[in-house]
This record gives C-alpha cells, structure tokens and sequence, in this order.
C-alpha cells in the first residue's frame, strides 16, 4: 500500500514528538484523473504518516500553501510517537474535527489550476473504492445519543453524507475503547444520501462531536486511513439487536468554511 505522498520532512518539537514541516511532492505536475493513472486496484492511503497532514506541491510551481495542515474544524495535530503516526482530534461542543482533502492553492493566481493540494487527487470520488478502514482509539463520555461516529462532507454542492456510528459490524469487537486502537471498516455505500449518492468530490473527513448537551466531548486518534476494495477483517461480536443503520446527518453541522476558490 502506498501513500498519497512520499518523502517527508521531520523536525523534533519540544516534547520529543516529530511534526512534519514541509515537503515537495513525489510526483511533481503529474494529472491523475482516471482509474488507469489512480490505480485504483490497489490501496490508496488517506493519511498514514504525518507528511500526508500537511499540503505539498502538486506542479513545479512555487505555493505559498505548501505545508498547510490539512485539517478541517478545531484541534486537529498530526503526531508521530511510540503509538505511530496519527492524526489527534479534539473536538469540542461546537466543532467535530478532521482531515480535508482539498486543493488548498488554487484561484485566478494560479490559472485555476490546483499548486498545493492534500491530495495528489483533490476532492475524489469515494465510491471508487469499496471501503474507507482506520483504526482508532477514542475518549470521552458516552451514552445512547453520544457516540463515536463519522461522516464526510462534499466541496461543491456542499452536502453531507449520511453519519456513520462507530460500533457493531463497523468496529473490530463491535465498540471502540480510549486504551486500544480498533479497525473500523465502512462500506462507501453507507455514507450515501438521496442527494448526495456518488459520494464523489469529497472535501473533508469530519470525526464528530457530540454536540452542546454534552460537557465532555470526544477526542478522537486516527491512524492508517485509507481506501480499498479489500478491507482488513474486524472481529466478530455479538449482540442481541442487529447493528443500527446510518444515521441521517442532523440539522447541527460541523463547522467547515465555505470554498474560497470559485466553484468548478
């Protein structure tokens, strides 16, 4: 499997946690606009080491944007120590948080074309694969109505998928815990809406707060993001009702802000 991105530059913050500063792209001015050049057939990561958190060169055009994270809502930091690489997200009452995968250059200054993206492919089209798998860890207090969950968001119109709860069939063992990283494995299908069914032109990955009612809100470790047509396998669990279908997305959305570029 590979990343979206290769090659990486690291410096050691204070804490002895490394952060990615900046990096040039692998492939530089390369276009990949079909399955054949996507190659889709294989494994394609969202985020598996902190490079992928941060914007990178997409021509041989210098961006100003290069090395901006790619986070979407409140806290997001992107962390590499004795757990991994990983992606931490602490939402808050108002705000879940996430990873955007967005062209984060790209206007009349640049003829409109994409100079600094998270994503070699910007905004893609999801249902090309199969599945979206992470593993995840996640604190906080939760009850009936609050829950781990998922959803994505789509740049232009911008809706929103249906949310997705982390548990049953979804998660390995059947619940998510704060102490061990757990598989999560999700059917693209299951994000689908009625006015949103192709799941296609994917902004953000947003992992969701619980809303005001809620004084503590969940904090959310992600790591080994990515898309396939053949997932890892989760283990079995039991339970005595069946897993709850997608959920969908209430009227209280994540904070995002609106596309900034022109529309295309």
């Amino acid at each position: 499997m590979k990343s979206l991105f290769s090659g990486s530059i690291l410096a050691a913050g204070s804490s002895g946690i490394l952060y990615a500063t900046a990096a040039n792209a692998s492939r530089l001015g390369e276009k990949i606009s079909n399955k054949q050049e996507r190659n889709l057939d294989a494994d394609t990561y969202i985020y598996q080491n902190v490079n992928d958190g941060y914007a990178q060169l997409t021509t041989s055009n210098a961006s100003e944007k290069e090395g901006t994270p790619c986070t979407a809502g409140r806290t997001v930091n992107y962390i590499a120590d004795a757990d991994g690489d990983y992606i931490d997200i602490k939402t808050d009452k108002w705000s879940s948080g996430g990873y955007r995968m967005d062209c984060m250059d790209k206007g009349s200054h640049t003829g409109w074309q994409c100079w600094a993206s998270c994503s070699p492919f910007p905004n893609p089209n999801f249902m090309d694969w199969g599945y979206l798998t992470f593993e995840v860890r996640v604190s906080g207090v939760f009850d009936d109505v609050c829950k781990p969950s998922i959803s994505i968001t789509k740049r232009w119109p911008m809706y929103g998928s249906k949310v997705v709860t982390l548990e049953g069939d979804y998660v390995d063992g059947g619940s998510t815990s704060d102490t061990e990283w757990k598989r999560v494995v999700i059917p693209i299908a299951d994000f689908a809406t009625e006015e949103w069914p192709n799941v296609n032109g994917v902004k953000d990955i947003y992992f969701r707060t619980c809303g005001t009612s809620y004084s503590v809100s969940p904090r959310y470790h992600v790591r080994d993001l990515f898309l396939t047509d053949d997932p890892p396998s989760v283990k079995e669990w039991t339970s005595e009702s069946p897993t709850p279908a997608p959920t969908p997305i209430p009227t209280e959305e994540p904070t995002t802000a609106s596309p900034t570029d022109e529309p295309s």
